[in-house]
């Protein structure tokens, strides 16, 4: 861990942190986030992705409804 932050950071980012050492250092454990230690931005940005995704789904769908209802339009006026 005290090699990770005494690792040299590149211009305009910040030094590494001892939280960010041990969160490095201990990826997968549950610990630094019961303690708070840890954010749970992993989780919320997971979340917020899924969300993103379907309502991108859902845009689509809209969208070829509205390309069916056009032609169908379009097949009503040529009648």
């Amino acid at each position: 861990m005290e090699a990770y932050v005494a690792q040299p950071t590149e211009e305009g980012q910040d030094p590494k942190t001892p939280v960010q050492a041990i969160a490095h250092v201990m990826p997968k454990s549950t610990f630094l986030c019961s303690v708070g230690m840890q954010s749970t931005s992993i989780k919320r940005n997971a979340k917020a992705d899924a969300m993103n995704d379907h309502v991108n789904e859902l845009e689509s769908e809209l969208q070829a409804e509205k390309m069916g209802s056009t032609g169908l339009r379009s097949q009503l006026a040529d009648v």
